[in-house]
């Protein structure tokens, strides 16, 4: 790839990347599969999962940010394995950030916070994973987004009440604020999953959670 430094142009390659055999099998699959969108993208956010790809723009467009403008590119790796990707953009000099859940244990414990420093050790680096680029949820994203305001809950909850049956309707239309992690994300796969609850969700107007947010304003910051 020939890519913009300043007042030159610069040649990236990829397998600068160093990646295992069957990381790159990856990378190959999933290249195929999204048409190699990755490879020409000015920036990219690397998140998880299709939730967080459909709803990018509308939470974007709340911190007065166009995704197109700004050149970014949200890309689903479907998972939690970001370190090929995170190697594959950095071989081609492509600026990312990673907006990831916090996944919290049964003890408490954050499994989002120790994947972002074992991406941290693998980068040898001994700042921050927010100066890094990588960002870290409290919860999932769905339960971080309806909990980073009361517009964006009373916009999960008429989502949850239009698609939901007779029994989840009348749930929801008890709660009195945000309920607890589990009832909140069993009510949404009793709408049919995160997908769909995704896709209606898109048309209404969001606020970013914290986390999220951090990762958009890095990319916005990197020339």
């Amino acid at each position: 790839m020939l890519r913009s430094d300043g007042t030159r142009s610069v040649a990236a390659c990829a397998r600068d990347a160093e990646l295992t055999e069957r990381a790159w099998d990856d990378i190959s699959r999933y290249l195929d599969v999204t048409r190699a969108e990755i490879v020409f993208a000015r920036k990219v956010l690397l998140v998880e999962g299709y939730a967080e790809a459909v709803l990018a723009s509308r939470i974007a467009e709340a911190s007065e940010l166009d995704l197109d403008q700004e050149g970014i590119t949200v890309c689903a790796i479907n998972g939690t394995h970001f370190l090929p990707y995170m190697k594959f953009c950095a071989a081609l000099r492509i600026p990312w950030a990673i907006a990831t859940d916090g996944d919290l244990n049964a003890s408490g414990t954050s499994q989002g916070k120790r994947r972002a420093l074992r991406l941290l050790e693998h980068l040898g680096s001994q700042k921050s994973p927010e100066e890094e680029g990588i960002f870290v949820g409290n919860h999932t994203f769905e339960y971080d987004l309806a909990a980073a305001s009361e517009e964006n809950l009373k916009n999960c909850i008429e989502v949850l009440t239009q698609l939901g049956g007779s029994n989840l309707r009348q749930l929801v239309q008890q709660w009195r604020g945000l309920p607890s992690y589990e009832v909140f994300m069993t009510a949404i796969e009793r709408t049919g999953g995160k997908g769909r609850f995704a896709q209606r969700l898109a048309s209404c107007r969001l606020s970013a959670p914290s986390y999220y947010a951090g990762a958009l304003q890095h990319l916005r910051n990197h020339e």
